[in-house]
């Protein structure tokens, strides 16, 4: 969950650990009353509260109200406040969109379809959602499932705890060092809850308990872990890292969601947390994090990292969503009104210090060049109670369309290819409804395919699929490495339509002013979309370059720009630059 191999990577972070012995009933409480004492061993007054998330009960066999009475008890008895939070109608997360990882879509994907795509925050991102996700979402739209009921909170067992309804009651609660339960109808998601006390007082000394490895990013955390199934398993208490300087500290958040998270499928290679190749760019980025630290050296900005890391726009803008969504999501509703991280924060912040430090923290994010169009559309599709739960629902839908685990591999395989034509055909649709096809665009529809040799590589992976299953068990493993092999290809042929895309939308406005035909532009055009198709990246570069169309003078080369400067016309509307 979260933010998969943390524990591993952050194992300096791991300040102190126990042995979690079995076999009675008051085993966590035990547990946890041991790390605490083992941790803060010369004055366990200076930790101001603990949070419980409540769900991690769930993977416990127990009743998760009743252990959270007895370690609100146990807390008590150590002169530590306990708050209780449990999630109600949730985030959509990336693995809720299919059981398989290679059918899977990210969540941006899942919000972007909430909007009509003719939507100005739509058109301004330009980025592809491919056709399956918006099937879903019209389904949804036509048919809203009810909303499944989640396991309430047995309020009547919290017995001395004050019932926050409300964000104010909350911090009022805390801040008067009161044992306070979490309003379930009114939380979306437990982390971000987590995530508002946190930025409220970080003058308190907090820790959440908890198995979600999100939680890193907001305050110290307990946790489960396990290295091994031969080993005991054991409670640990990884403490934050570079906290002291928020910029910092989300700048270490925004390199671990490059690395993976919830809302994205993959990561940027670079950011790996488990990839060996790439300890060389770990250790140095690392390096640099303790010079900022120490004030060596000036805080790398977000659009820095990306370039360090060599990201493209798509991945930018995913991890862009990813950061909004983790500090700055719709995380609670209040009589109707959704109240999003970080303006909550902000507003209840029970100090200037505290609102001085959520803003310095947050202005990194802002300060990105894909910012504001990424939260336009994260601002439209929230907007309502109604649409967060739509984005849930979408994602549910997605999953029961999508084929299962125990479906061959032969199905698995058939529909990543239908999804590669789905998206080829997306970006021909986007074409032939442009301006661009009534100046010449027509020709270049020709060039919007799937290369006949890819298309053959696919249809072989799938056959080959298919006769490893016929083998029967002993064949099941060699037809699942196929749909691995063809799941990467189709993710690549993917990648490259969604660049078709973003040039065809940038293009958009250029031609839409011309009043006669200007072939010049359109074999520059057709010249600039084959490129895109290209499979080497440095041919891409290099034959936009040529061209002269598009800009690819950053770090990385990555950065599609339209410039349209080769005609007097066309550079009287050149296209704004893509960031």
């Amino acid at each position: 969950m979260g933010l998969p191999g943390l524990f591993k990577l952050e194992k300096d972070s791991i300040v102190a650990n126990v042995e979690i012995v079995y076999g009675r009933p008051d085993w966590l409480c035990r547990a946890l009353k041991r790390l605490l004492i083992e941790v803060w061993w010369d004055d366990l007054q200076k930790l101001d509260f603990v949070v419980s998330d409540a769900d991690v009960d769930c993977h416990q066999y127990c009743n998760p109200d009743d252990r959270n009475v007895a370690i609100g008890v146990m807390l008590k008895g150590l002169g530590i406040t306990h708050c209780v939070v449990r999630g109600g109608i949730g985030d959509t997360k990336s693995r809720e969109s299919a059981p398989t990882v290679d059918l899977r879509r990210d969540a941006l994907e899942i919000v972007i379809a909430q909007l009509p795509q003719d939507h100005p925050a739509v058109l301004a991102l330009s980025y592809l959602v491919r056709p399956d996700v918006r099937d879903a979402a019209q389904a949804v739209r036509e048919a809203p499932p009810a909303i499944r009921p989640f396991k309430p909170v047995a309020y009547s067992k919290y017995s001395g705890y004050l019932r926050a309804q409300t964000l104010r009651e909350l911090r009022d609660a805390i801040d008067a060092g009161s044992d306070v339960v979490v309003d379930q109808a009114s939380t979306v998601d437990a982390d971000k809850v987590i995530g508002f006390l946190a930025a409220c007082f970080p003058h308190k000394r907090t820790a959440a308990r908890t198995i979600d490895s999100d939680i890193h990013f907001f305050m110290d955390m307990m946790a489960y872990f396990q290295k091994t199934k031969k080993e005991p398993a054991r409670l640990i208490y990884l403490a934050r890292k570079y906290a002291a300087v928020p910029a910092v500290h989300m700048l270490l958040c925004a390199w671990l969601l490059c690395g993976g998270n919830d809302f994205m499928v993959g990561y940027i290679a670079l950011a790996s947390r488990t990839n060996k190749g790439n300890a060389t760019e770990r250790e140095t980025f690392f390096a640099m994090l303790d010079q900022m630290m120490a004030g060596a050296r000036p805080v790398m900005s977000l659009d820095e990292l990306f370039d360090f890391l060599c990201a493209t726009r798509e991945e930018r803008i995913r991890v862009v969503f990813a950061l909004i969504y983790y500090f700055d999501a719709p995380f609670f509703i209040e009589n109707g009104r959704v109240r999003r991280g970080l303006e909550a924060a902000v507003e209840l912040a029970p100090t200037a210090a505290a609102r001085e430090r959520i803003i310095d923290m947050f202005s990194m994010v802002v300060m990105s060049e894909l910012y504001e169009i990424v939260e336009a559309v994260v601002a439209a599709a929230c907007a309502t109670p109604e649409g967060i739960r739509a984005i849930k629902a979408t994602g549910r839908e997605l999953r029961a369309r999508a084929p299962s685990e125990e479906e061959s591999a032969v199905v698995r395989a058939g529909a990543l290819i239908e999804g590669v034509d789905a998206v080829c055909a997306s970006a021909r649709a986007a074409l032939r409804a442009s301006a661009l096809f009534g100046h010449g665009g027509a020709a270049v529809l020709e060039v919007l395919a799937v290369p006949p040799s890819v298309a053959k590589m696919m249809k072989d992976l799938r056959d080959e699929a298919e006769t490893h299953e016929r083998r029967g068990d002993v064949g099941l493993r060699d037809a699942e490495r196929a749909v691995r092999r063809l799941a990467r290809v189709a993710a690549q042929l993917e990648d490259r339509f969604r660049r078709t895309a973003l040039v065809i939308s940038r293009a958009r406005d250029a031609f839409a002013r011309l009043t006669v035909a200007d072939p010049t532009l359109v074999r520059l055009f057709a010249k600039a979309l084959t490129a895109c198709l290209s499979e080497d990246e440095d041919t891409v570069k290099a034959a936009l370059a040529a061209t002269g169309v598009f800009d690819v003078s950053r770090p990385g080369g990555r950065h599609l720009a339209a410039r349209f400067a080769t005609t007097p016309a066309a550079a009287a509307a050149a296209a704004p630059a893509v960031a």
